[in-house]
């Protein structure tokens, strides 16, 4: 019975780091920003324009604000 949970354990573990392989790219380059700014709402929107590379299939992109 151990046997068998260590083997689970095993394949779970290795399933795991298989699902983890992601690619990490740079930051492409703006092609362009526009810049928004309603003074009585006091809110600002900023929009940008940057070209994308992805592979076929199914591309996971996450953005971030700094």
């Amino acid at each position: 019975m151990k046997r068998c949970y260590l083997a689970v354990a095993t394949l779970v573990g290795i399933s795991q780091c298989v699902l983890a392989d992601v690619d990490l790219v740079t930051i492409p380059r703006r092609e362009s920003t526009q810049l928004t700014i309603y003074n009585s709402e006091d809110i600002t929107m900023v929009r940008e324009h940057r070209l994308l590379t992805v592979k076929p299939g199914v591309n996971r992109i996450q953005f971030s604000w700094a």
